[in-house]
């Protein structure tokens, strides 16, 4: 909390985008977010807004599946306080991304599902799948902070996920590009 206080890259009134999926990782920010917003001293000056991407096309999942994970994330998300969004990956090829309030008007389009769940089974090595799941998250992540008027995206890592995202950066022959793949 005193690094993201002391930090310059954020200024009071920023609004800064916190992508969410509800696990440890990502709910041990928002508690620091909301520790940091709630407090009397050195309070955190920028408005924090949750952003839940939801990811069920790549696995092939029905929509009463995808749309029950949503209300489950969403209702552990609002704990902290702050206006939860949620968009999908499929959106990723699209004109919009349109993240929605609280996840009640989300749209599932068969049709992007399917391309989308089609897409990832083109791909045939699991590293080269992970490497564009990565991919389409951090370009729909972008996107919608933009269209919510946020220049900043928080995630929420710890080492051992920023170490694998090394080690793969690495591996596939990031080279120049791996500090920003981790976030340097």
């Amino acid at each position: 909390r005193a690094t993201l206080g002391k930090h310059k890259a954020t200024r009071p009134g920023d609004r800064v985008v916190v992508a969410a999926t509800g696990g440890l990782n990502s709910s041990a920010l928002l508690h620091v977010l909301q520790q940091g917003v709630q407090t009397d001293t050195k309070r955190l000056l920028f408005l924090p807004s949750v952003l839940y991407v939801e990811e069920g096309a790549v696995y092939g999942e029905e929509e009463a599946v995808r749309r029950e994970r949503v209300e489950e994330v969403v209702a552990a998300l609002r704990q902290y306080g702050f206006p939860v969004h949620v968009t999908q990956l499929e959106s990723y090829n699209s004109e919009r991304v349109a993240p929605v309030l609280g996840g009640d008007d989300l749209v599932i389009s068969p049709q992007l599902s399917l391309e989308l769940a089609a897409s990832f089974a083109s791909v045939r090595e699991g590293s080269a799948r992970q490497e564009l799941l990565l991919q389409l998250r951090r370009s729909v992540l972008v996107r919608a902070a933009r269209e919510m008027g946020a220049a900043k995206v928080f995630t929420g890592e710890s080492g051992t996920a920023l170490a694998v995202e090394l080690l793969a950066g690495v591996a596939g022959g990031a080279g120049p590009s791996l500090p920003h793949r981790v976030g340097w």
